[in-house]
């Protein structure tokens, strides 16, 4: 048991207790948030790439199913848009159908090639930020 005699005593006692300075765990904890920040952005980053991903790995089958709509009438399309509720009601598509004209070029001579039809596809999800796009060429058989 210590009993101490006066306040210089106190001093000298204590004078040997090892311990971090402030400035030591101001600067741990500052390195700890530097890492924990990196972590969390590169962790952002990562899902944003696993959805944009997933998207492009989709985007053909949605283009199919819509080009599946739309190739029911070819000749005049009443639908050029819609959405692919209710399994997926956030992504929606939009297509063009035009007449390929062939009249300028010289190897159609004949008719054969009558009936072109140019369909532009456009496949995006809610945020507009993923998109997918797909050309194709359907004959219409009169």
């Amino acid at each position: 048991m210590c009993i101490l005699k006066n306040a210089t005593e106190y001093g000298k006692v204590f004078s040997d207790t090892r311990g971090f300075t402030l400035l030591e765990v101001m600067l741990c904890v500052a390195i700890l948030a530097f890492i924990t920040i990196s972590l969390f952005s590169v962790q952002s980053g990562s899902i944003s790439l696993v959805n944009k991903n997933k998207f492009v790995q989709q985007g053909p089958a949605f283009a199919e199913k819509a080009l599946a709509i739309i190739s029911a009438d070819l000749k005049d399309p009443d639908q050029t848009q819609g959405d692919f509720a209710p399994d997926y009601p956030e992504i929606t598509w939009t297509c063009q159908v035009t007449e390929v004209n062939f009249e300028d070029l010289d190897f159609t001579a004949d008719d054969t090639m009558a009936g072109l039809k140019k369909i532009d596809i456009r496949i995006k999800d809610a945020s507009g930020s993923n998109t997918f796009e797909m050309t194709t060429w359907r004959r219409v058989h009169e």
